[in-house]
């Protein structure tokens, strides 16, 4: 199944050897669409020094100075990778692809099906290339921050906006809100839609309806209570069918023509008991 999404970045390289994290920042920070955040002015902000180099605590202030959540996660996983990355999320890793005595910091972009990782590494020692593609399980061997006495294993940082360009602030809750996931909603518009065509046949029965859209009920998160009766009344009346297929691009959205059909559908169980 191919993925929806990947972080927008564009890879560079690291103009010293010591600003692998301001690099990294910089990439994350452009693509979120902050397109002035070069390396020189990043570490302005992140203060990397020679033979020192950024520790996380520096990172997580940066990112909230322009205006971005950072999320920092150890041990994480690949497939933590990949559910950031889905969803156009850079995320910033610490590792050791050469075996040196201090670790890299690198950018995740991309993680695909077979879990292969897609890294903008700035600092790769082939002066020509700036992207890793690592195999899971060699990634993960290589995946660790060295401390004095022990490894720090699998660190990262998803960087992604807390304020809008329009100035508007992203509640870190609002990621939780949309339980279904595109994918899931298209192939729910097409049961429904497969419904409503045996219904205009009279091949099938409302019950089949009201069990769709019970699943899409404890799918989608919404509280709505709804009869097989009054599914009936409503079903050649509610264009819920086509909403969902065509909507399923903008969750929101659906979410609130679905709203929208709830309450249409409360109409009509008013109309329908004003006239018993």
């Amino acid at each position: 199944m191919r993925k929806q999404s990947k972080a927008n970045l564009t890879p560079k390289r690291q103009r010293t050897q010591y600003s692998c994290m301001s690099t990294s920042m910089s990439m994350c920070l452009q693509a979120l669409g902050y397109s002035h955040a070069n390396e020189d002015e990043v570490n302005k902000v992140m203060g990397a020094l020679p033979m020192q180099g950024a520790a996380w605590e520096q990172a997580l202030a940066c990112a909230q100075h322009y205006g971005c959540r950072a999320t920092l996660t150890m041990p994480s996983t690949v497939r933590q990778l990949k559910e950031w990355t889905d969803k156009g999320i850079p995320v910033m890793i610490a590792w050791n692809p050469e075996g040196r005595e201090w670790s890299h910091a690198s950018v995740v972009f991309d993680v695909d099906e077979d879990l292969n990782v897609y890294i903008a590494d700035p600092n790769i020692p082939d002066p020509d290339e700036t992207v890793r593609v690592v195999p899971k399980t060699e990634f993960y061997s290589k995946w660790y921050e060295k401390w004095p006495n022990y490894l720090v294993r699998r660190p990262a940082c998803a960087i992604e906006r807390e304020i809008t360009p329009e100035g508007k602030q992203i509640m870190a809750s609002n990621q939780k809100e949309n339980k279904m996931s595109k994918r899931e909603i298209r192939k729910l518009a097409m049961e429904i839609k497969s419904i409503k065509d045996q219904l205009q046949g009279k091949t099938a029965g409302t019950w089949e309806l009201g069990t769709a859209l019970s699943e899409l009920k404890k799918r989608s998160g919404l509280h709505f209570k709804l009869s097989d009766k009054l599914i009936g009344e409503a079903a050649t009346k509610v264009q819920l069918y086509e909403d969902l297929r065509e909507g399923y691009k903008h969750l929101d959205q659906v979410k609130e023509m679905l709203k929208q059909t709830i309450e249409e559908i409360e109409s009509i169980q008013r109309k329908i008991k004003s006239e018993r």
